[in-house]
C-alpha cells in the first residue's frame, strides 16, 4: 500500500508454518524507486525493530501507519517523523473482533477519517474515535 501522498510504499510479509506465523514490515520512500535499477532499493531500517511487534498492518491515514500489535493493541507511527524511539498505542482490540486464525485471518482497515473497521462472520465493527486516544510507548534502543 502507499501513503495518500504517494511518498511511501509499505509492505507486510507473512510466513505461515503450522500454527505459527511471522510478519515483517518494510517501508520505502518512493523517491528511492526512481533511481537506476542497478542500485537496488533498501527498506528504511528504522522500522526493523518495530516490525517484530506488528501482527498486521491496518493501513495508512494521513501520515500515520496504523497497525495491530501482537498484544492486540491498535497502534500507529507517523511515517514522516518516526525515529525508532516510540510509537502510539490507541486502544485494545478484544480477540472476539478477529476472524479465524488471529495471526492470519485479520480482516481490517483504517479509513481516511481514522475509523478502524473489522470484519468477522459477515458483520462489521466500526470503531470511531479510537484513534483519538494516544499512549506513547517508548522502545528500548538495540
Amino acid at each position: 500500500m502507499t501513503t495518500a501522498s504517494g511518498e511511501h510504499l509499505v509492505a507486510d510479509f507473512r510466513h505461515c508454518h503450522g500454527d505459527q506465523s511471522t510478519v515483517r514490515m518494510a517501508l520505502w520512500k518512493t523517491a528511492s524507486l526512481d533511481g537506476p535499477a542497478s542500485k537496488g532499493i533498501v527498506a528504511d531500517h528504522v522500522y526493523k525493530h518495530i516490525s517484530e511487534d506488528i501482527r498486521c498492518i491496518l493501513g495508512v491515514t494521513g501520515s500515520r501507519l496504523v497497525f495491530l500489535d501482537r498484544m492486540l493493541w491498535v497502534c500507529s507511527v507517523d511515517i514522516n517523523t518516526y525515529d525508532g524511539s516510540c510509537y502510539s498505542r490507541h486502544f485494545f482490540l478484544p480477540s472476539d473482533f478477529l476472524g479465524g486464525d488471529v495471526d492470519v485471518g485479520v480482516l481490517a482497515l483504517v479509513t481516511s477519517e481514522r475509523h478502524v473497521v473489522f470484519a468477522k462472520d459477515g458483520e462489521l465493527a466500526v470503531i470511531t474515535g479510537g484513534m483519538d486516544f494516544e499512549d506513547i510507548v517508548r522502545l528500548e534502543k538495540q
